[in-house]
Order: structure tokens, then C-alpha cells, then sequence
């Protein structure tokens, strides 16, 4: 007969396969920044494993710990995600609690729709990864205790790292190690003796194995890292830099699918703050209803080498923020020379010329491939209140551009096309809105599906996508330039690549497959400015200053105290993301030693289960209902601070305070200590709201307080001047 492994080899099979499922969060660190909401996930998963534990310590019935997990899961989520019409916590699975439950599952799905990645936490995402990792636990361990199948279970268990591997972004090692680890453990303690004289397997050479390929991990990790070319496992790649180029095609067909596209190296490049959002090659105007033609540069001219090359003046050039990009064009097989979407200054020692009405910039012979950039950029130049004070211009001298701009093609439905975008922008009353209309209509994934594969369709590409709504960026960007165009909106077509991502080495590369094309609005006194109207899935947040919660601030700096808090995604631009002051810029894996660290104390945590009860009572203290208005004193602070002195919107609170004591030392004018100190505390509270998983005790009267003293200073210190 068939002997069945002891109770006390399933419970701690139960608990392996609990970690395993734990550290696949690791695999999904590139897209999810955890600063807070571990704890709750690995409480709940703690909870479920115990339960199925015990369920299966005194039921024989297979299938049953698996259904009270599923209870037990949905039951602990109840307090930590389902809130009272009035603030309080919902503790009980009541009717009503299981529907909040279900709305902030939803309200998951709607953000991890649209967000940049990597996403901050949301209450919504943080249950959808807890529910995500519950599932991954319960299906193992049906699979590999209950069934007794723990080869197979593995294939669950590293299911979730998968995706990072095939999409080329770096895995951390050792929380990999550790999982392959318990999985190993799962199959000696699950293996079954044969013969009734054969005893149940002993535990000690499972655990032993285990505990193997963790010290191992745990040495050789740090080795790896240290390595050159080491430090993530190997991953999908193409030919090293400089092996093959990529040349972008202007063949710009609505009618046809997104075929294959390169995934060798184009641009590799270093900033000393953040990224651009998008590298321009190219501009297009002409379109006769399913192609873009490329008419080519005809007014190319040299610059000089501090000329600021944008599409209008820029008279304020010298009170920007600027990024330096140091960037090489490894694979460009064209003569083109990739611009960020804002004004910048360009060093090469290349001989190129510059078109400033096409806004582009090529070499005099040869291609741009090899010939590095230094480009300075003004990132933050482009702002919701210089575009709502374009306003002002329209249909003066400042608006008048080519006519071709605001043509529209002879096979293209334009009544038609025009009461969509009238009915989309029916309450804008400025080009702003209108244009932020329009993106965030296409935007919207309950409206358009973002698809690379597009049927053959009539003359009408433009009609036949707003009917179909499926398409990939062509599509969206040239319905986009279309509706403007009814509009009386001068719009245009730029054609490029998206930022890239960043690389163990601290470098971001952007590849053949990263090509991209989006709109160009025109905005009288501002020049032609990028908007986003293809799906968040593709291109991650649209700039700032092309949201609606831009639109908000630009047109009411004077408005009632009751604002609305950006939300996570929006406050961060592309242009510019935060960074420590004099570092380069974030890598967004997670291959850091402490979160190392961290998966070996929950290791610990795991095999205990008991430790997790402290951490739930340290979790469970509801927060104040006054905190939920702190992003609303933090946005009014920074409206109401005076013009001039406010600092950049895509900084942190931290950050801000940093950037606002180096500017009035800098001025010679710095901020008294009760206003830097008021300052101070308020980003304190706002920074714990955000990220603190117990969030802040800070009455709100005490942060209005506080704004009120760091706008009076800086109030003071401005009429001085």
C-alpha cells in the first residue's frame, strides 16, 4: 500500500508553499512599488494558510481546506479593505461589507488599467495582489498537499516570475532561490512510501535541501550582484548594442496590423533626473484618410550650440528646472536625431541642422547612430498654466500656422468625426480642455481597447476606429489629430519612442520595440505639445499637464478650500520622477539587499505563523477620518503658494521641502525656522498618509495650521522682495 506523509510534513508543506506564493511578489516588483500593503497581504495569505492547515489536520476531505481558505481570505479582507459609510472598519462580512469589498476590487481593476507602472499601492491594487497571491497559495496547495502532486504545484509557485523573465526585466535572485527552495522541501516531505512495511519519509533530508539552496542563494547572491553584467537572472535579449539598427517606418497604415518589431537597442542613455516621456525622430502632417505621408524637412538650418530648439520662444529659458541627458543612438539607422518633447539645447560634435517648424533635428551626411548627445531639457516647461493662458492668443497672429495642419482628408466622414468630438468636449471651454477631452476619451479602457492586430477597413481609418474602438497608437493618435482638426485645433502627428526602461547598470535603453507614435497640439505662445491618447496598458500616465487634475489648478488657483487630492498615478509627470537630490536616476527593480532582507525575516514569519498576530494588532488601528483629507492641505499649500515660489509638481513632499530651503538659500532670503519647521512637519504627515500602512494621527487642524504658516512666510519674504 501507499503510505501518505505524516500531518506534521503537510502542515509544513502548507507553510512552504504559503512562502513561495509570498516572495512571487518579487516578480512583480518592475511593475508595483510595495512601500506599504505588504503586511497586509502577508497577513491575510497567513491567516488562510492557517486555516487550511488546521482544516486539514482534522478532515479527510481533499477538497475542503481549500474552500474554508477561500472563506477565511475573503472574511480577514473584510476589516483591512471595507470601510463604514461613516469611516469606521467594517469587521464583520456583512451584505453590505462584502460589497465595498467588491467595489475596491473594482476600483483595483480601474487603476491597474490606467496607472504607470511601477504603480504605487491603492487600496483597490493591494487586494487584487493579496486575492492574487491567496489564489496562487490555495491552487498549490490543493494541488501539492491535498492531491499530493507537489511537482506539478511548482509550476503554479513559479508562474508569477515568468512574465518578468520573458519580458526582460531583472529578477532578484535570492527571494527566486528561496522559492525554488521551499519548493524543493514541498516534494521531499510530500513523497510517499511504497509497501506497508516502507515508514512515512522522514523530514530532515527535504528541510536539509532546502535550507541548501537558501544559504547558497544567500552567499552567492551578493557575488553575483557585484559582478559585472550579473546581479538578475538571464533574460530574453537581443543582439548586444550596436550589432543591428533600427529605422523607424513612416508608413503609417491604419489599415494595417502592428506587425513583428525589433527588440534590439536604439537609444541607451543617463539622466541626473528622471526621464523624458518620449523621444521625437519624426513629424507628420499630411493624411488622406488611412496613410500619413512624410514630406520630409525643407527648412533645416544650423544652430548655434546654446540654441534652445523648440516649436515657439522660449523667453524664460534660464528659469527652468533642467534634466541633462547624456544619450547614445546605438541602433539609429536614420539621419534623424532624437529630441525629448521639450524645449532642450543640443551638443554634438556631429554636423546637424535643425527644422523648427517640423521641430526636428538631422545630421548633415550619414546617420545619427554613434554620434552622442548631451541635451539639456526644460521637462517641466510645458504646464497646465501656460496652456490655459494660450488661451488668450487663440486667433491672434500667434495662432496662425499651416493650413495643412488643420486639414482634413476628402474620404473621412468629418460631420461625423465632429459630433463625436463635440460631444466629447461639450463642457471645455478652453483648447486645454478640449484637448485633455479628447486624450482621456481615447484614454479610457472601458471605451477603446488597445490591440495590435486591426482589420482591414474602409477608406474612413479614423471613422471605422471610433466605431470599432480597437486599435494601436497609430490608430489612437491619428483620431486623436482628427478630432482636433474639426475642432479647429491645428494638430499633427510626431513619431518616435517611448523612454525605455532601466537597466541594473543605472542606464535606460529603449528598443526597436518601443516605437511610438502620438499628437502634437498647437497652442498659440506655447509650440506644439504632446498629448497621450493611447491606452495607459501601452504607454503608462499621460503628462501631467495634459490631465484633468492639471486642468483643475491651472483654472481655478483661486478656488474654494475643497479640492480634490491628485490622485497617486497623476502626480508624478513622466517628465520628471522623483529622485534623490544628486543621484541619478531610481531603478524600479527590486533587487536591493533589503528587500533581501526582508524575505528572509518573513521566512521566519512564515514557518512561525504565529508571528504574524502581532502584526495584525499592529495593522488593525483604523486611521483617523481626518486623514483622508491630508492630499487636500498638501494640493491647497501648493496653489496657494505665491508665482515664483512654488516648486515642481512631480516632487514629493520630502523632496519639496528640500527643493524650497535651496531655492531661498539660494535667493539669501531663507525661511524663518517656525515656517520651515511647519513646513517640514506637514510633509511628515503627508509622506505617513501615503505610505505608512497605519497612516497619520495628525489632526487636520494641525496641518491646516501648519500650511497656513508656510504660506504666510512665503507671503512675507515675497513682499520683501
Amino acid at each position: 500500500m501507499t503510505l501518505q506523509p505524516r500531518a506534521g510534513a503537510r502542515t509544513l508543506a502548507t507553510a512552504l508553499i504559503a512562502l513561495a506564493s509570498l516572495l512571487g511578489l518579487n516578480a512583480v516588483s518592475a511593475w508595483v512599488t510595495f512601500d506599504g500593503g505588504i503586511a497586509t497581504i502577508t497577513l491575510i495569505l497567513l491567516a488562510t494558510a492557517t486555516a487550511v492547515a488546521l482544516t486539514r489536520a482534522y478532515s479527510p476531505v481533499r477538497a475542503l481546506p481549500s474552500l474554508v481558505g477561500i472563506v477565511v481570505a475573503i472574511v480577514v479582507s473584510v476589516p483591512f479593505f471595507s470601510v463604514g459609510d461613516d469611516g469606521s472598519t467594517n469587521w464583520l462580512p456583512t451584505p453590505e461589507a462584502l460589497g465595498q469589498l467588491g467595489d475596491v476590487a473594482r476600483d483595483g481593476v480601474n487603476y491597474a488599467a490606467i496607472t504607470v507602472a511601477p504603480a504605487d499601492l491603492t487600496a483597490g491594487l493591494t487586494l487584487l495582489i493579496a486575492l492574487a497571491v491567496v489564489a496562487t497559495f490555495l491552487a498549490s496547495d490543493l494541488l501539492g498537499v491535498g492531491l499530493g502532486f507537489a511537482a506539478s504545484a511548482g509550476i503554479i509557485l513559479l508562474a508569477p516570475w515568468l512574465p518578468a523573465v520573458i519580458l526582460d526585466r531583472s529578477v532578484p535572485i535570492l527571494p527566486l532561490m528561496v522559492a525554488v527552495g521551499c519548493w524543493i522541501a514541498t516534494l521531499g516531505l510530500m513523497r510517499r512510501g511504497e509497501g506497508a512495511r516502507r515508514t512515512a519519509p522522514p523530514l530532515a533530508p527535504p528541510l536539509l535541501a532546502a535550507t541548501a539552496v537558501v544559504l547558497v542563494a544567500t552567499i552567492v547572491s551578493p557575488l553575483l550582484v557585484s559582478g559585472p553584467g550579473w546581479g538578475s537572472l538571464p533574460r530574453f535579449a537581443a543582439a548586444g548594442p550596436g550589432a543591428e539598427v533600427t529605422r523607424l517606418s513612416l508608413d503609417l497604415d491604419l489599415r494595417a496590423s502592428l506587425g513583428a518589431r525589433s527588440s534590439v537597442p536604439v537609444l541607451r542613455y543617463t539622466t541626473d533626473g528622471g526621464r523624458p516621456s518620449a523621444f521625437k525622430f519624426h513629424t507628420v502632417s499630411d493624411f488622406n484618410g488611412v496613410t500619413w505621408a512624410d514630406t520630409g524637412a525643407e527648412n533645416l538650418e544650423p544652430q548655434a550650440d546654446d540654441a534652445v530648439l523648440w516649436s515657439a520662444p522660449v523667453d524664460d529659458w534660464e528659469e527652468q528646472r533642467l534634466m541633462t541627458i547624456a544619450l547614445d543612438p546605438v541602433g539609429v539607422g536614420e539621419s534623424n536625431l532624437p529630441l525629448p518633447t521639450a524645449p532642450r539645447v543640443v551638443e554634438t560634435d556631429a554636423s546637424w541642422e535643425y527644422d523648427a517648424q517640423l521641430d526636428e533635428a538631422e545630421v548633415t551626411s550619414g546617420s545619427a547612430r554613434g554620434q552622442e548627445l548631451m541635451i539639456t531639457a526644460a521637462t517641466s516647461y510645458v504646464t497646465g498654466e501656460r496652456l490655459l493662458a494660450a488661451q488668450d492668443n487663440v486667433g491672434t497672429e500667434l495662432d496662425a500656422v499651416p493650413g495643412i495642419y488643420l486639414e482634413l482628408p476628402d474620404a473621412m466622414d468629418a460631420e461625423g468625426v465632429l459630433a463625436v468630438a463635440q460631444e466629447v468636449t461639450a463642457d471645455a471651454t478652453t483648447r486645454h480642455e478640449q484637448a485633455v477631452a479628447l486624450q482621456q476619451y481615447l484614454r479610457n479602457p472601458m471605451e477603446f481597447t488597445y490591440d495590435t492586430s486591426v482589420q482591414d477597413s474602409t477608406d474612413d481609418a479614423v471613422s471605422t476606429f471610433l466605431d470599432e474602438r480597437s486599435g494601436y497608437c497609430v490608430q489612437f493618435a491619428t483620431a486623436m489629430t482628427m478630432m482636433a482638426r474639426t475642432l479647429s485645433i491645428p494638430a499633427r502627428l510626431a513619431v518616435g519612442y517611448l523612454p525605455g526602461q532601466i537597466n541594473s547598470e543605472r542606464e535606460y535603453v529603449v528598443t526597436g520595440s518601443e516605437a511610438h507614435a502620438w499628437p502634437e497640439l498647437w497652442f498659440p505662445g506655447v509650440g506644439w505639445v504632446r498629448f497621450e491618447p493611447t491606452p495607459a496598458v501601452q504607454t503608462g500616465s499621460a503628462p501631467w499637464y495634459a490631465t484633468n487634475a492639471a486642468v483643475d489648478t491651472a483654472a481655478a488657483p483661486d478656488a474654494s478650500d475643497q479640492i480634490t487630492p491628485k490622485p497617486e498615478d497623476e502626480e508624478l509627470p513622466e517628465e520628471i520622477e522623483p529622485t534623490t537630490e544628486g543621484t541619478s536616476a531610481p531603478v524600479t527593480t527590486a533587487s536591493s539587499d533589503d528587500s533581501s532582507v526582508w524575505w528572509l525575516v518573513a521566512l521566519a514569519g512564515v514557518l512561525l505563523l504565529t508571528s504574524g498576530i502581532w502584526a495584525y494588532l499592529r495593522h488593525r488601528a483604523s486611521r483617523p477620518p481626518e486623514a483622508a483629507a491630508t492630499d487636500g492641505v498638501w494640493a491647497r499649500l501648493y496653489r496657494d503658494v505665491p508665482d515664483g515660489m512654488r516648486w515642481p509638481e512631480s516632487l514629493t513632499p520630502t523632496e519639496a521641502v528640500e527643493y524650497v530651503r535651496a531655492e531661498r538659500t539660494e535667493r539669501g532670503d531663507p525661511l524663518p525656522t517656525h515656517a520651515d519647521d511647519a513646513l517640514a512637519h506637514l510633509a511628515h504627515a503627508v509622506t505617513a498618509y501615503r505610505y505608512d500602512p497605519a497612516g497619520t494621527d495628525v489632526p487636520l487642524a494641525h496641518m491646516n495650521a501648519w500650511r497656513a504658516t508656510v504660506v504666510d512666510a512665503l507671503k512675507a519674504t515675497g513682499a520683501r522682495k
